[in-house]
């Protein structure tokens, strides 16, 4: 072995910064204790969440455990559709089945007039299917499956369901921060793999969002984490190929945009190595045709996708265009990566030393398996840029993005040497990643989804001033009542998705970080009288099908919660 290959680095592993890497077997301990602390993090929250957009990945894998059914309908989830009775103006809920709503859907004075966001009429009329495909339901159905066999009635057990749902999140993503610390270590030493693995898993908003419930990207960043893991061995044995096709076509069943990621390292695969390119292509197609032929079945096309179709409805609704990419790419780049509001480099600014990173990836013999990685990154980057919806409604953070957090800290790789070395860059790395776990701390505690995004505020109108002023804080507000210019006060909501209140976006004074600082404990309370109806509506709904009449069906009885969770845009 040369010299290169044994030079030691401080922590007793293989120099980073010098084309090696660790070669001493890790114990299975320090990975097992990674997820542990992680899993342990993640869980502490108590008033997690629960949105809408969760709602069918939570409740899909159960109701397939109940009826063996992978289509939801008006008669098994009422509370997933819009319905009109013919006693009422306009549109009404249905949380769950009474004896008199049953009455009333019998003799047709009680329709559906559509379902929610998250799904969309398959083939079959009447049948609806989760529009962010099988992915996460499948994910989480094994854990489900057994706990059924100790509670059989599981559907009926709202709160259960739903905080199992949360558990898998953190879970998922706790051991996506031990892959990604097992692809580090395949490039560098054990510190800097430790400090990376940590930095995603406390300092991006995998914590603040993915590992706090079922989104479609919690499954995501564990399936891409794990293919990076094999990835990056590749060169030591092409069969790792296989197992590396499986994972990436798993996170494209939950998110299809992964394909990009599967794609690129394709690519990057048949360009250098035709043995593993072939073990790769010939595991990940049994996904591809499985895949092709849900969504033929289900949507009629092969390349047809749920979330798609439903997204067409949403932008028309906000753009008033049923296209998806109509954004301008300049807008949605800056907005993803520097908005106050939504910015990957705002919210985890630890991040920006990616970017040299990525240069040097480029140089650097050991990264070489980097870089189709940082291709697919840029690319997933662009493309979210051009989404009608870039900054992801009423999110916190950039979560549009967040698949790209699997791969960003390991370019910082090739800079590990120099941020071990220097003072300043070490001090600034420091302070930018102490600032990225606190922004992801406020969006764990304090986060409440209505406050900012649809914040309440106040229009003045004085008689001195040709143009009405709007004033965000209330204080503010009734203290101008008492001025002699004072003339009306109007109250407002400015919803960011409105397109008129979309400029808050770009605001350092309105922005999400700022307005928890400022309003901390108010928001707390919020976010904990929250979670507060969310059970006591979860109750409730128990507490409705126990009075349900003794002629309705087994599987009726045993409906997932009928209660409507948060809103979430």
């Amino acid at each position: 072995m040369s010299d290169q290959k044994t030079a030691e680095d401080g922590s007793g592993g293989i120099a980073a910064g010098r084309g090696t890497r660790d070669e001493t077997p890790t114990p299975p301990c320090r990975a097992w204790l990674l997820f542990v602390v992680l899993f342990i993090v993640y869980s502490l929250n108590p008033d997690y969440i629960c949105m809408n957009d969760q709602t069918p990945n939570v409740l899909q894998p159960v109701h397939f455990l109940d009826t063996g059914q992978l289509t939801f309908t008006a008669d098994s989830h009422p509370f997933m559709f819009n319905w009109h009775s013919d006693k009422e103006e306009g549109n009404t809920e249905v949380g769950h089945w009474t004896p008199e709503l049953r009455r009333q859907y019998a003799e047709g004075t009680l329709k559906p007039v559509g379902c929610k966001y998250y799904l969309v009429e398959s083939t079959t009329p009447g049948r609806y299917i989760n529009i962010y495909g099988l992915g996460p339901a499948l994910t989480a159905l094994p854990v489900y499956a057994v706990m059924k066999c100790f509670v059989p009635d599981l559907g009926t057990h709202s709160q259960v369901v739903w905080f199992t749902a949360r558990e898998i999140a953190a879970a998922l993503t706790a051991l996506s921060a031990v892959f990604l610390y097992l692809a580090a270590l395949a490039l560098t030493g054990r510190r800097n793999a430790l400090v990376i693995a940590l930095a995603y898993g406390l300092g991006t908003c995998v914590w603040s969002t993915s590992s706090q419930g079922l989104w479609q990207q919690t499954p995501t960043i564990f399936y891409l984490a794990l293919g990076t893991c094999l990835f990056v061995r590749i060169e030591r044995s092409p069969w790792f190929a296989a197992p590396c096709a499986m994972a990436w076509a798993a996170a494209v069943w939950c998110r299809p945009t992964s394909a990009i990621v599967v794609l690129c390292a394709g690519v990057w695969l048949l360009l250098r190595d035709r043995r593993a390119f072939a073990a790769y292509a010939v595991a990940g197609l049994p996904f591809a045709l499985a895949l092709v032929f849900f969504n033929y079945h289900f949507l009629g096309s092969p390349f047809a996708f749920g979330q798609s179709e439903s997204s067409r409805n949403i932008a028309i609704s906000m753009t008033g265009s049923p296209s998806l990419w109509q954004a301008p790419l300049s807008e949605g780049l800056a907005g993803l990566l520097m908005s106050p509001s939504r910015g990957l480099f705002v919210y985890s600014p630890f991040l920006l030393l990616s970017i040299p990173g990525m240069v040097r990836v480029w140089s650097t013999p050991k990264c070489a398996p980097l870089r189709p990685l940082a291709v697919a990154a840029l690319l997933i980057l662009c493309l979210e840029s051009k989404f009608f919806c870039w900054w992801g409604g009423w999110s916190y953070g950039y979560r549009l993005v967040l698949d790209i957090t699997v791969f960003l800290p390991l370019m910082l790789i090739p800079l590990m040497d120099a941020l071990r070395r220097g003072i300043l860059i070490r001090g600034l790395f420091a302070a930018a990643l102490l600032w990225s776990v606190a922004v992801q701390i406020v969006g764990v505690t304090v986060y409440d989804q209505i406050g900012w995004n649809d914040r309440k505020a106040a229009i003045i109108v004085r008689n001195d001033q040709s143009e009405p002023v709007v004033v965000l804080e209330k204080s503010e507000a009734e203290a101008m009542r008492g001025d002699p210019a004072f003339m009306q006060a109007i109250d407002v909501k400015l919803d960011v998705d409105k397109p008129d209140h979309r400029d808050r976006l770009w605001s350092i004074k309105d922005s999400p970080l700022v307005y928890y600082a400022t309003h901390f404990s108010e928001a707390r309370k919020v976010r904990a009288t929250q979670c507060q109806r969310y059970a006591a509506n979860k109750l409730s709904e128990m507490l409705g099908r126990a009075t349900k009449e003794p002629h309705e069906s087994a599987a009726e009885s045993q409906t997932p919660s009928a209660a409507t969770p948060v809103s979430e845009r």
